[in-house]
Formats: structure tokens, C-alpha cells, sequence
């Protein structure tokens, strides 16, 4: 068996290739260089360290550790069974039983066990996602399904696997067996995650939208997993996920209960048509070209988009063919420190419709890369809990 030394050493640079991208003010595609001196806060373990009491004292801290984190998530059961028995509650009144989804992922050493969720998805759903991702295309959610998923309160039930030692608070999100199979198992190196606990929360979780290619997702989790810091280090990362989440968790739920309960069902104010949400990106722009002239001959202010579709503004109307690839751009950045997002895209004009001092054009439209896929769901849709300030 191969020693739990090993898990703690510095690993050598990674290959920054389009994946490596900016996910965030706190997140860098940078790990430790084999040929530079070990880091104070590092605990890693050469040969000569590891003695009889070096395991010993690993061993008890490992253990109290454990202690502190499965008493925590016991209190914290208490303290939100209110709002578990309400979530339950609402489960069964509005798709039935069961209320929990009890899943297989792989853990530590890739031993399987069961995860607790919230149920989410119809009777016999993970038949059609067997071995992918789902999407908000798929339309097998339950009626609050999405509304779950999106403020991450379909997780609770996995304080109960916090309990039983199978998970810990912070860690990579634990993976299906299928989907690691035909997903990740061909991604180098992406098994150094599973020398940890998976964790509740996940750190490309926080740091990256849902639909991020494992790829890119794997870069974060393995830098954190690779580099363990001291106890301080580690509680302030708990601390720094927790606030990031009840901030992130409360906007969404308040945002919820204002456009869909208040707005639409109580006071039906307005009934949206799409079904898809839209966001208003500020700083944002399409870039487009035709007739062979060049890229930005026409660059124009993106007013909302979704998943499928963006509305920009021209002042101009289009002379010939709307150009079947095209960019998308977005300025972010805060204190000054402003940087230039590009996705390139394929797509195609869907509607023409008349605006103040100008035209509206809907474009439907695809991200032509991986990059792509993730600038627009990063910055644009600001799709992750710690998205970047834009």
C-alpha cells in the first residue's frame, strides 16, 4: 500500500494550458515546485520526519480533529431541523416519496458509501444522467428541484454523513462512480483527490460554476488537497466558505421567494415566458464581424443573457449575415484593477426587435470552447458562490 507520506509532498508544476484560467480573486493555478525549499506552513513529510512520534502526534491530531468535526455537525443538525423538517415537508407535498436521495460516491481511497440528499430529480432519473452531468435542459427536476440545487439546501442530509466520518465540511465534492468512470478517470492526476475526505462544500464548488469541466475543477481540488495548511490555516478556509455561502445561499433564497412566490404567484405581476433565468451583465459586449472585415467591426452592449440566448443593442442595424463566430467580451475587476474577459461563441440572430435609438438583436448562441463554456458562466451568468467582482 502506498505510504500516506506521499499524500503531503509538494507536487510539481502543473501544465498551464487553457484550463489554467483565472477562477477567481482567491483561487491560483500555481502548486509548489519540487526543486524549491518546503514552505513553513507546509506539512509535508520527508523520510528522516517520520518517526514513532511523528505518528503518534499525526494520529491524535487526525483523530481530535475527527471528534470536533462529527460533534459540529451535530449541533448543527439540531440548530437547522426547522428548516430541514420544512424542506422535507415541501419534498413530499410536491413530488412525494421518497423525500432523501441516498447516492454512491466515492470517497476516501475511492471506497464507495452512500451520500445523503434532498430528492431532486424524478423517479428513475439518474437512468438518463448515467455517466454525465445534468443540465437545466434536461427537465427532470421536481417542482422545487432547481430551487434546492440552486441555494445548495438539497445538501443538509450530508451533515449526517459529516457524522459518520465519511465526509468533512470542506473538501472536493464526492463523485458518482459512473461519472468518474467516463469523466475523470483520464484527467492526470485527478486521483490525488481522493486522498482526502470528499467535503460538503467543495473548493472549485465555491470558486467555479456547476457545469465546469472536470478538468478545469480538478486543478483547484488538487492544489488544496496536495497543500495542507496548519489548523489556523484550515479553520479560516472553513470560516472564509462558510460566509461565502450563508451570503451566497441567502441572496438566493431571498431572491426566490421575491421573483417567484411574491411576484408571480401572489401578486402575478408578470409571467415570465422564459424559462431560463436572465442575468444583466454590466461592462459587457459582443464583438461581432461580417463580410470578412475583420473582428470588432460592430461592438455592441450586451443588455441580458441566459444559458442559450444574450439581447444586444445596436444602434446600427446589421448589413448583411450575422456572422455564424463571434466573441463575447466582459470587463471585471475592482480598486482599479480591470481585466478583459473573451468567450468565443457560434450562434445565430433568433429575433429582430425595434429599441429606443436602435435595434435589438437575440442571439442564440453556443460557447465554441471549454475557456469559453467557463468565462461565460463565471462572468457572465456569475454562476459560482465567490464569483469575481465585475
Amino acid at each position: 500500500m502506498r505510504s500516506t507520506d506521499s499524500y503531503y509532498r509538494p507536487t510539481a508544476q502543473p501544465d498551464h494550458g487553457p484550463a489554467a484560467i483565472d477562477a477567481g480573486r482567491v483561487v491560483r493555478y500555481v502548486e509548489a515546485d519540487q526543486s524549491k525549499p518546503r514552505a513553513k506552513n507546509d506539512v509535508a513529510l520527508v523520510a528522516g520526519d517520520d518517526t514513532i512520534g511523528a505518528r503518534k502526534a499525526r494520529s491524535c491530531l487526525t483523530a481530535l480533529q475527527g471528534g470536533c468535526r462529527r460533534s459540529f455537525s451535530a449541533l448543527l443538525l439540531l440548530v437547522s431541523l426547522p428548516v430541514f423538517l420544512a424542506i422535507a415537508l415541501a419534498v413530499l407535498v410536491t413530488s412525494g416519496r421518497p423525500i432523501f436521495h441516498r447516492g454512491t460516491r466515492l470517497g476516501l481511497h475511492k471506497r464507495p458509501f452512500k451520500m445523503y440528499k434532498f430528492r431532486t430529480l424524478l423517479s428513475g432519473a439518474e437512468k438518463m444522467t448515467r455517466g454525465r452531468l445534468l443540465t437545466r435542459h434536461d427537465g427532470i427536476t421536481t417542482p422545487i428541484g432547481w430551487f434546492l440545487r440552486d441555494t445548495r439546501l438539497d445538501e443538509l442530509p450530508q451533515l449526517l454523513n459529516i457524522v459518520k466520518g465519511e465526509m468533512r465540511f470542506v473538501g472536493p465534492r464526492p463523485v458518482r462512480p459512473d461519472v468518474y468512470e467516463s469523466l475523470c478517470k483520464g484527467i492526470a492526476r485527478y486521483d490525488v483527490r481522493f486522498q482526502g475526505k470528499p467535503g460538503l462544500v467543495g473548493h472549485s464548488q465555491i470558486f467555479t460554476p456547476h457545469n465546469t469541466p472536470k478538468r478545469m475543477r480538478s486543478l483547484i481540488d488538487r492544489r488544496i488537497v496536495t497543500r495542507q495548511a496548519h489548523v489556523l490555516g484550515r479553520i479560516l478556509l472553513v470560516a472564509y466558505t462558510a460566509r461565502v455561502f450563508a451570503r451566497t445561499v441567502a441572496a438566493r433564497v431571498m431572491r426566490h421567494v421575491y421573483h417567484d412566490v411574491l411576484l408571480r404567484r401572489i401578486l402575478q405581476r408578470y409571467r415570465e415566458k422564459r424559462t431560463l433565468a436572465r442575468v444583466r451583465p454590466r461592462r459587457a459586449a459582443a464583438a461581432v464581424s461580417w463580410n470578412g472585415n475583420g473582428p470588432g467591426l460592430c461592438r455592441a452592449p450586451v443588455l441580458d443573457i441566459n444559458d442559450r440566448a444574450f439581447l444586444m443593442h445596436c444602434t446600427e442595424p446589421i448589413s448583411g449575415p450575422f456572422p455564424q463566430r463571434f466573441e463575447l467580451e466582459i470587463k471585471t475587476g475592482r480598486n482599479g484593477r480591470i481585466q478583459k474577459r473573451k468567450a468565443t461563441c457560434t450562434g445565430s440572430v433568433a429575433q429582430v426587435r425595434p429599441m429606443p435609438r436602435g435595434l435589438g438583436y437575440v442571439v442564440m448562441f453556443e460557447p465554441a470552447t471549454e475557456k469559453s463554456l467557463f468565462v461565460v458562466h463565471q462572468h457572465f451568468l456569475r454562476r459560482s458562490l465567490a464569483h469575481p467582482s465585475g
